[in-house]
C-alpha cells in the first residue's frame, strides 16, 4: 500500500505544531535514536520476561524492584522526551 501526503519530498517534514523543519534537522536524529534505544529497552524486556517465566529460580531485579519496572520507566521517559523534541 503505498501513502500520499500530497507534500512532496522538499527536504521537509511537518513538526507537532504544525511548523516545517529540513529533515537533516538534529532532532529528527536524537528521536531517531531513541526509538532505537526505546526498542532495544522492549526487546531486553521481553527477553527477560521470557528468562524469568522459564526459569523460576532467576531474580532479575535492582534494589529490590523488578528489572521490568524499571525497563518500563526508562521507555516511558523517553517517549516523554521525544513528544518534547518532536
Amino acid at each position: 500500500m503505498k501513502i500520499y501526503t500530497k507534500g512532496g519530498d522538499k527536504g521537509t517534514t511537518s513538526l507537532y505544531d504544525g511548523s516545517r523543519a529540513p529533515k537533516s534537522a538534529i532532532n529528527f536524529q536524537v528521536i531517531g535514536e531513541m526509538d532505537e534505544l526505546s526498542v532495544r529497552i522492549g526487546t531486553l524486556h521481553a527477553s527477560i520476561n521470557g528468562a524469568h517465566s522459564a526459569v523460576e529460580s532467576t531474580d532479575f531485579s535492582v534494589g529490590g524492584r523488578p528489572l521490568s519496572d524499571l525497563l518500563r520507566k526508562i521507555q516511558c521517559a523517553l517517549q516523554d522526551l521525544n513528544s518534547l523534541f518532536a
